[in-house]
């Protein structure tokens, strides 16, 4: 299990010396498919560890952030954000396959495309912030903006939050969307085509 203080009674979250009021509790349910489980015990016997048989780790070195479930090893840029600059998944064997390698990521990304066909990517520099680092899920944060390719200002801005699991291979992904310009007159209004995710990925057919 994970456990995180969401509040404290008479001071803030960080505030160790006040008691906690809510505690946020993450864990990997055992339901099988179509199952219905009412409730959940938290048991922590004497001896026994409360973390998962592999761990969530996140590493950043500066340039990439790793993340690694144990079943997935997946990299995010930071200079040039196409969601995934690699991505490895753990096989039967034990081993790990690429799934995306930062080849065939070079043109992954978000694209927006407004009314009048400019196409912008979400390719640019990009702030990553960790706000949870494991052991039961990590979630990280990616603040960028949609640019044209050559860049130049933001058309619009965006938040993606990623949340990893230990032990799985899927990711979810949350994308929202931003306008920072407001909406007080006409020439502030922004206008969407489209707005896509493309992944390549180096499986076979």
């Amino acid at each position: 299990a994970q456990f995180r203080v969401l509040s404290r009674w008479f001071g803030t979250r960080n505030d160790t010396s006040k008691p906690i009021k809510w505690v946020l509790v993450s864990f990997i349910a055992d339901a099988t498919a179509n199952q219905t489980v009412s409730s959940y015990y938290l048991d922590y016997p004497n001896g026994q560890s409360v973390n998962p048989q592999d761990p969530v780790s996140v590493v950043d070195d500066g340039t990439l952030v790793t993340v690694n479930t144990g079943a997935g090893i997946f990299t995010i840029r930071k200079d040039s954000f196409n969601v995934f600059d690699s991505i490895k998944v753990r096989t039967g064997s034990g081993a790990y396959a690429d799934v995306v390698t930062p080849q065939t990521a070079a043109q992954n990304g978000f694209r927006l495309v407004d009314n009048n066909a400019t196409t912008y990517t979400s390719r640019h520099p990009v702030t990553v912030t960790i706000e949870e680092n494991g052991p039961v899920k990590a979630v990280v944060k990616v603040e960028g903006g949609y640019k044209p390719a050559g860049g130049g200002s933001n058309y619009l801005t965006f938040t993606v939050r990623m949340t990893f699991v230990s032990g799985r291979s899927n990711v979810q992904i949350d994308h929202m969307l931003e306008h920072e310009g407001g909406f007080n007159a006409a020439s502030n209004f922004k206008y969407i085509k489209e707005l896509t995710m493309e992944m390549a990925t180096d499986l076979a057919s």
